[in-house]
């Protein structure tokens, strides 16, 4: 009796099983379709549009399948649907769903294409807008920030176990920049078996041809919900041969508050990172980036212990920065053994071109120049300086660097304190080894308006010019060490008119040392150098170097006109000194070089010349621009005095045709660089006491002429 009783319950309840599951196979769920379009556009002011069937399958795990589903893009947008997914699936638990537990098993988005852009004006296609929104009237009721979500409302009995995303597209445009970023996915997965269980990611796709993959694993996600707990995380993502973790914890995701959180980068090379750049790097690894991230205070953020290593160069420290004022605020404290920034600001070169290109290179034609000065033939550049980062944020940065490598140049020991302020950047001290010499200075840039007020101030002694020829790799020919200054002040937009609204002064003395002639001609050559070492070296004696007993230097710069104070270069046998301006604003060059002999002139096989060489030396004018200089000496002057020498055949010369040497100008140069005052004419005159010597008899005159002017001018 009770074996019919159970078969007839069983029975009842089949046939009930049965016949519901009749009536929802039967039912129509496209009916659904116009509430749930009303109700996604009420919400987003967006159009949905579900374009295939909406169907169930019943099982333990019914699920509900939607194909064709379209949401609609901005109004300003570049296409029509901002989101297309080819099918949706969502698949629930049956049990738990009797006991009132939203448990989905799957939740499977099939080949979906996301459409994220920003419009010129910055405006991102993620900003919703609810038709009641969009229908209100401005000023109908007073402006309302972000609507906040309690965790009281959300559904805590929704648990998700398994999202899977395949085959995807997500394509962010920058309509501001006019750019483009498209990712491909091939693979999105996320499990976990409740609210209260851990949640592990795995990412796999392709982003500009180059694949990626990312892993990761989560806390719970009643944790991430609950303010008193704290989240824990660990992502690993690989892509492009380069490695990046992040582990730690986050105790309010949402807030993005309470983040405490290890990172590393590391990677063997660069190459791959390059290629999809589209341009060669100038430094190939390997890379290694470590750090500890902290938020200290609403949209504040401390990084400690970061170890930053790239090929040689490494740097330490910690930093902060705090993005909640209008200018974000940076702290840093860095320290580095070795800093190549050469290599870092250095263009790598182009591919060579294949040989069926280089046939079809040509030449740019020449264009003709105009007697009008253009960018090309001007030194000091007129594009306007990017003075706006100077407003753009506050920075107090300290950095110690063992050794710096510049373009050029290496700097040893350098410290240096960086303040900027409210578009006052001051950089004191600066202090560092340049070419086994001391450097120091100072340096002020404050923005006003489109234009900044400069005022800089540098002190170098002792720098070694041959260390720094070295460094330049101009080879060797300048012996010496060299002690420089300068202290100036301007206002400008750009470099020129800096430079033209220069005030200051700058000076250099060198003592002892020596200039290879042929040095001269391998870093300049043409007729300036030649007139250099006429010079110099009027006589053209034989050896391959000039001694220099001092060149002095004082340039003072009243409005953008550096005036010469002092201008002497000394050598054994000749003095040279100088005068005249610099125009910093036309750079133009107008200076006028005196030379003054020491001795009489060898003229070779006709002997010493019966003259002083004060007689022969004649004015030289170095003109033109400081991109194009020239030096010019009056060849007129120079014969009419050299037929004085021929003409003077009855003078008498001292025994040996001894010539009697000046007392040197380096002592009272220096002293007028150093103050910037000149000498008076009593204290400062050079008494020259004219040497006489020899002539040959029976010399000739004219082969003699050919030979002096051969002398003096190289030719």
């Amino acid at each position: 009796m009770i074996k019919k009783v159970v078969a007839i319950g069983a029975g009842i309840l089949l046939l009930g099983v049965a016949i519901i599951v009749a009536v929802v196979l039967s039912y129509d769920f496209n009916r659904f379709k116009a509430p749930v379009a009303q109700a996604v556009e009420a919400a987003t002011g967006r159009r949905l549009t579900l374009g295939g069937d909406i169907g169930l399958t019943l099982g333990w795990s019914p699920a509900l399948v939607v194909e064709e589903v379209r949401l609609g893009n901005a109004d300003w947008g570049s296409r029509p649907d901002m989101v297309h997914l080819r099918r949706l699936e969502v698949q629930v638990a049956l049990l738990p769903l009797i006991r009132g537990t939203v448990a989905v098993e799957r939740f499977v988005l099939i080949e979906p294409d996301i459409l994220i852009e920003t419009d010129a004006g910055g405006r991102s296609n993620l900003e919703f807008k609810s038709l009641q929104q969009s229908t209100e009237k401005p000023g109908s009721r007073q402006a309302e920030g972000p609507k906040k979500v309690s965790s009281a409302a959300l559904p805590m009995g929704l648990a998700l176990k398994d999202l899977e995303i395949r085959d995807g597209t997500v394509t962010y445009l920058d309509g501001a920049a006019r750019i483009s970023h498209q990712v491909r996915i091939h693979q999105v997965r996320t499990t976990s078996d409740g609210l209260n269980s851990s949640l592990t990611l795995s990412v796999s796709g392709v982003y500009n041809d180059a694949d990626f993959t990312l892993d990761g694993t989560f806390g719970p996600l009643a944790a991430a919900l609950d303010p008193a707990a704290v989240w824990p995380l660990k992502i690993e993502a690989k892509a492009l041969d380069i490695q990046a973790v992040l582990e730690g914890s986050i105790k309010e995701p949402r807030k993005a508050s309470g983040i405490d959180l290890q990172f590393a980068v590391t990677a063997a090379g660069l190459a791959k990172a390059a290629a999809l750049a589209g341009q060669p790097l100038p430094l190939d690894g390997p890379l290694k980036v470590v750090g500890h991230i902290q938020d200290t205070a609403p949209k504040a953020y401390r990084v400690s212990g970061v170890e930053l290593h790239l090929g040689p160069s490494d740097i330490r420290g910690d930093l902060s920065i705090d993005l909640s004022a209008r200018r974000p605020n940076l702290k840093a404290d860095l320290t580095s053994k070795f800093l190549d920034l050469a290599v870092l600001t250095t263009s790598p070169p182009a591919p060579p071109l294949p040989s069926s290109e280089k046939a079809k290179a040509k030449p740019a034609a020449a264009k003709p120049q105009s007697g009008r000065k253009t960018a090309k033939n001007r030194l000091f550049p007129d594009e306007a300086l990017p003075l706006s980062f100077l407003d753009a944020v506050n920075a107090n940065v300290s950095l110690r660097v063992e050794r710096l490598a510049l373009p050029k140049i290496v700097l040893e020991k350098l410290d240096a304190a960086v303040d900027l302020n409210a578009g006052r950047l001051k950089v004191a001290p600066l202090k560092a080894v340049l070419a086994k010499g001391a450097f120091e200075g100072d340096l002020v840039l404050a923005s006003k308006a489109k234009a900044a007020d400069l005022d800089a101030r540098i002190e170098i002694n002792a720098l070694d010019l041959g260390e720094i020829l070295t460094q330049i790799q101009a080879g060797d020919g300048i012996e010496g060490r060299v002690d420089a200054a300068a202290d100036l002040k301007s206002r400008g937009g750009s470099v020129a008119t800096l430079m033209a609204g220069m005030d200051g002064y700058a000076r250099l003395v060198m003592e002892k040392g020596r200039v290879a002639k042929g040095f001269l001609k391998r870093v300049g050559g043409g007729g300036i150098v030649d007139g250099v070492l006429h010079l110099l070296d009027p006589a053209g004696a034989a050896s391959d170097y000039t001694d220099i007993n001092c060149a002095v230097v004082r340039m003072d710069v009243r409005r953008g006109v550096a005036d010469a104070t002092v201008l002497v270069v000394d050598t054994p046998q000749i003095s040279v000194t100088g005068q005249g301006t610099v125009d910093l604003s036309s750079e133009g060059l107008d200076l006028a070089f005196k030379p003054a002999p020491k001795q009489a002139l060898a003229a070779g096989r006709f002997g010493v010349l019966p003259m002083s060489l004060g007689e022969l030396s004649q004015p030289a004018r170095l003109g033109g621009t400081l991109a194009h200089p020239s030096l010019v000496v009056d060849p007129r002057q120079t014969i009419l005095t050299i037929g004085k020498v021929l003409g003077a055949s009855g003078s008498q010369a001292a025994p040996g045709g001894e010539a009697v040497a000046d007392s040197s100008p380096c002592a009272a140069a220096i002293e007028t660089a150093k103050t910037g005052r000149k000498p008076s004419p009593a204290s400062s005159a050079v008494q020259r006491p004219e040497a006489t010597a020899q002539t040959p008899s029976g010399a000739d005159p004219p082969r003699q002429l050919e030979t002096i002017i051969k002398g003096l001018f190289g030719n």
